[in-house]
């Protein structure tokens, strides 16, 4: 059952509205009884309320759900006078469906969904710089802020600050007499772990594998590579894929050297019942999958660690999940004033905590999360869980691509494709992807300027 979190304080111009207009009426109260007067009381004039939609992704997927968001959204309509925000219909991450209904015009006024690049590159969200002067940005992740930021402008807000870290099965290591890795694991120190864990299968027993490698749309997540100091796009130019790179060739023979010796297999989704059935030693846990690890049996002894350390460091996962403003909406005032209250404020961050228990937006509400998620999950309240909080700071957006296809990542998981079902060398197949990425870009710049200049 969802508890009423605390009262917000009021704006201090909307406080200082009410303590005035609460002051004249003790005054006038107090002269009129003072003189004994006995007269009706002036009608009063009730202002219309501006509703603006809000539809998140979980909104209204079950009843228990509906009463949470109803709940957060009764605190800000009781302490706002003018604006009523209404739950409207999910749209479930469908950028079509989202997309269509923001060129009818019926578009919600806020909106939350996976990601903005869909809604940035077609100049379908409202930019929302202004309203952040004066804010404090540093409470949030830099990288997602970064992925929102179009053209020094930003666009959408996050929902979540999120990262990946791994599960170890203490117990295989203790059985297989592998010493504990120290929290500062390398990548060097992780593979020995994956070796020593992995099993071919047998006639009574199904293979067994050391860890496992996050894929995302047929490729790795950029985390990986940003441990050897490398990128899937390059840093100087943002239309040029730097896979050709000595360090992102090393970061992938060391990645698919695991998977094409069976000692590694990909995570596509979740792996926790592999790993709650040890036929996986170590597993990676995004923090939205934090729920799925209370199903491990309780006999196995297990804990997170940060992901393994590369050349220049640990990397993690993060969130490009975000609130959003259309452009077509018609209060977009008072839509910007309610997105500001549910990323800057904490009511419905700490809602999301308990329903989900899903990070929240803002770095400093990291350590509520924490606690918040021992209490409402004993069986991880003796977990690492600071693990998860310590690598936010290194949180990875994963689409960092920002060409403007998606055909960009269509050829970038077709190489990655050719090495693992051909063996085919890393050092060829992404130099040659490389090659074809900045081929096709060159191309997509070149007909976007013919049409320019054609519309000209």
């Amino acid at each position: 059952m969802f508890t009423p979190l605390r009262d917000e304080p009021l704006p201090r111009r909307e406080l200082l509205r009410r303590t005035a207009a609460g002051g004249v009426a003790v005054s006038v109260g107090a002269l009129l009884a003072a003189c004994g007067a006995n007269k009706a009381a002036a009608p009063t004039t009730t202002v219309p309320k501006t509703v603006v939609t809000f539809s998140p992704y979980r909104g209204t997927v079950s009843k228990t759900v509906q009463a949470l968001y109803d709940q957060v959204l009764d605190q800000f309509n009781s302490q706002n006078k003018t604006i009523e925000v209404r739950l409207t219909p999910i749209l479930q991450g469908n950028y079509s469906g989202t997309i269509a209904s923001i060129l009818a015009g019926n578009a919600p006024d806020v909106f939350e969904d996976y990601d903005s690049t869909p809604y940035t590159e077609a100049g379908y969200l409202l930019d929302i710089s202004g309203y952040l002067k004066g804010h404090d940005m540093s409470i949030f992740n830099a990288s997602t802020i970064s992925h929102f930021t179009v053209g020094g402008k930003i666009y959408a807000m996050p929902v979540s600050i999120e990262s990946m870290v791994t599960a170890v099965n203490l117990s295989l290591l203790d059985t297989a007499g592998v010493a504990l890795p120290p929290q500062n694991w390398t990548v060097e120190q992780a593979q020995s772990v994956y070796e020593t864990l992995a099993k071919p299968a047998t006639t009574s027993e199904p293979a067994h594998y050391g860890g496992a490698i996050y894929f995302l749309s047929g490729y790795p997540v950029p985390m990986y590579l940003h441990g050897y100091g490398a990128t899937y796009v390059d840093p100087t130019n943002a239309t040029m894929c730097a896979l050709g790179a000595t360090k992102a060739i090393d970061c992938g023979t060391y990645l698919f050297g695991l998977l094409s010796t069976n000692v590694c297999n990909q995570l596509i989704g979740s792996s926790t019942a592999d790993f709650a059935a040890a036929t996986l030693g170590t597993t990676l846990c995004g923090s939205w999958m934090i729920p799925q690890f209370l199903n491990v049996p309780a006999g196995v002894d297990w804990d997170f660690y940060p992901m393994p350390a590369g050349p220049v460091g640990s990397f993690t996962y993060g969130s490009a999940a975000m609130y959003g403003i259309p452009t077509t909406t018609k209060h977009a005032e008072e839509a910007w004033a309610f997105l500001e209250w549910i990323t800057f404020e904490p009511n419905l961050q700490n809602a999301l905590i308990q329903m989900f228990l899903l990070p929240p937006a803002t770095i400093p509400l990291y350590d509520n999360w924490v606690s918040l998620v021992k209490t409402y999950a004993p069986p991880l309240a003796k977990k690492n869980l600071g693990t998860f909080q310590s690598s936010v700071a290194n949180s990875v957006v994963p689409a960092e691509f920002t060409y403007n296809s998606t055909d960009a990542f269509a050829l970038v998981a077709q190489g990655m494709s050719e090495i693992l079902k051909s063996q085919a060398a890393v050092p060829e197949v992404f130099t040659a992807t490389a090659s074809q990425v900045d081929t096709y870009e060159q191309s997509q710049a070149q007909q976007a300027s013919h049409t320019s200049a054609a519309n000209n």
